[in-house]
């Protein structure tokens, strides 16, 4: 998934235009994906160290 795409996915669902379970969580590992700075570390969007399964998507609108 190119940075663009993956921030219109990321958009489209704050605005409440992601309905699926499966649709999500395929979202949520993309951006997972997209913060990760190690093996298995990534960046929340509180701006701290968690693995991996712990960078979820943010808060919709």
């Amino acid at each position: 998934v190119s940075g663009r795409e993956l921030a219109s996915k990321v958009m489209l669902y704050l605005l409440g235009g992601v309905t699926e379970r499966m649709e999500r969580a395929q979202l949520r590992i993309a951006v997972a994906n997209a913060r990760s700075v190690g093996k298995d570390q990534g960046i929340s969007f509180e701006g701290k160290f968690v693995k991996l399964k712990e960078v979820g998507l943010p808060p919709q609108l």
